[in-house]
């Protein structure tokens, strides 16, 4: 049995949910893809570094939750190990309780979207509370952009803004990443009527409603986000 059979075997009969990738190349397009709790890669290898670096710059919210399984603990990671977890190949019980550490540290990504900084700060600042992992956009012009580059388990904006409206941003999602459309909910203090009216194949929620209500809608399109391509 190899290190991935044993792991895999592991970690399944413990409750996890385990996806296995052969090489960098497909370890990136399933953590673009969304919803990776955690990273656990063998060292030494260059190709688990390469892959380290690059979560480090485009995934910055799995640093902390990229795991290397390593025989013997080398000074590269030795001195880094206040952000890094380094763990012995034959230590199964702290491997395990590692990776119930990392997951547990897991939170929905949400990108938040608001022309205004005061009402998306405040937002911001409540989401997190409520347990998101918040990045946030001042335009559906921004918001796309960070679509374009980043992963997200939801997205929130609101539907009236001057560069990109949310008019503008469910276009774009409809048309180049129509499965995000599943994680799509809109805020309005404006016509709710006439939003739903054009955005019809998502959530449309007035400004001012219970923020119970809202984080029932947000819950349902994590919930409802269809898994990633296999």
């Amino acid at each position: 049995m190899d290190v991935v059979d044993l792991l895999t075997g592991l970690f399944d009969a413990n409750g996890f949910a385990v996806e296995a990738c052969a090489g960098p190349e497909a370890a990136r397009a399933r953590i673009d893809a969304g919803g990776v709790d955690a990273v656990m890669v063998g060292w030494p290898s260059d190709a688990s570094a390469v892959l380290y670096r690059w979560v480090a710059r485009d995934h910055r919210e799995l640093r902390r939750r990229f795991v290397f399984v390593v025989e013997q603990l080398p000074a590269e990671l030795r001195e880094q190990a206040l952000r890094r977890h380094a763990v012995p190949l034959d230590d199964l019980v702290t491997l395990l309780a590692v990776a119930a550490e990392v997951t547990r540290a897991a939170r929905p990504r949400m990108l938040l979207v608001d022309d205004d900084p005061d009402q998306l700060g405040a937002m911001a600042l409540f989401l997190e509370e409520a347990g998101f992992e918040i990045s946030t956009a001042g335009s559906g012009k921004e918001a796309t952009a960070m679509l374009a580059r980043a992963a997200y388990d939801v997205i929130l904006s609101d539907w009236q803004m001057p560069d990109g409206s949310g008019r503008d941003l469910h276009d774009w999602i409809a048309r180049a990443r129509p499965a995000l459309l599943h994680r799509l909910v809109f805020i309005t203090g404006g016509d709710v009527e006439a939003a739903r009216a054009h955005a019809d194949d998502v959530v449309v929620v007035p400004k001012g409603q219970d923020s119970q209500h809202l984080l029932e809608h947000l819950a349902r399109a994590c919930a409802a986000a269809p898994p990633p391509p296999e």
